[in-house]
């Protein structure tokens, strides 16, 4: 029969048999070690912040818990987050909303920025899965204005111009990617420019423009080789051999 195997050494665990024992100064001392090695535990917070109280010293208590609680719910919008995925990658749009959502209004409500660009994508995602492509649209500018990542401003634009191509929009299309290669080269960022690359050729395709089409293929090919990504240029040569079959014809 196994045992449940304990750490003994680790200051969280310390700091809560500490608790159990009733020895709170030591628990302190354990608890302050813990937030210090694991500034991101909620679970060293708490442990903290119940020593604090069990002593008296309210205020200390109270600051430790302002920070535990932003912990704890960084936790449940990371789950919430999660929860939107398997939901979406289950078909269960719904759902993937549902959560997804509620993942954004904990980002807003701690203020982070980054999180709530992302969260708002995913959003987007969900409403281009369900053929709502102007809510798809809304989110999505949405969170271009929200994104404080130049960088990662790349990414969103990128994602616009999909939805667009859906649209048939293709000048709209070639517009946001070509908005996004140039923030991917300042940034040096060869896999998502190779990415975006790939996607402008494809949009060229679609306009019958096949010159135009093999060139960035061609380019976004070389880059997503350069950076060793064998999944997207395999389906890059996919797409070639699609464009190849159109000129032949």
């Amino acid at each position: 029969m196994g045992s449940f195997e304990t750490h003994p050494d680790d200051p969280i665990d310390q700091c809560w048999d500490c608790i159990e024992a009733q020895d709170y100064q030591r628990a302190i001392s354990a608890g302050e070690q813990a937030v210090r090695l694991y500034p991101n535990s909620h679970h060293a917070h708490l442990c903290l912040e119940k020593a604090y109280f069990f002593v008296g010293n309210f205020p200390k208590a109270l600051e430790v818990f302002q920070k535990s609680e932003k912990l704890a719910k960084e936790e449940l919008g990371l789950s919430y987050n999660l929860l939107g995925s398997v939901y979406s990658r289950m078909g269960d749009f719904d759902n993937a909303l549902y959560y997804y959502q509620k993942a954004l209004q904990i980002w807003k409500e701690l203020g982070y920025k980054d999180g709530e660009a992302r969260e708002l994508g995913n959003i987007a995602g969900i409403y281009r899965d369900k053929r709502d492509i102007d809510k798809a649209l809304e989110y999505l500018e949405e969170s271009l204005k929200v994104e404080t990542s130049e960088k990662d401003k790349a990414r969103i634009l990128n994602n616009i111009a999909t939805v667009y191509a859906d649209l048939r929009q293709y000048d709209e299309a070639i517009s946001y990617l070509e908005k996004a290669i140039e923030i991917s080269r300042r940034y040096g960022d060869h896999h998502n420019e190779g990415t975006v690359l790939l996607n402008l050729g494809a949009v060229y395709i679609e306009k019958g423009d096949y010159e135009k089409a093999k060139n960035h293929l061609d380019e976004g090919l070389q880059r997503v080789i350069d950076v060793g990504d064998k999944t997207t240029s395999l389906l890059q040569r996919n797409t070639t051999r699609r464009l190849m079959t159109f000129l032949r014809e």
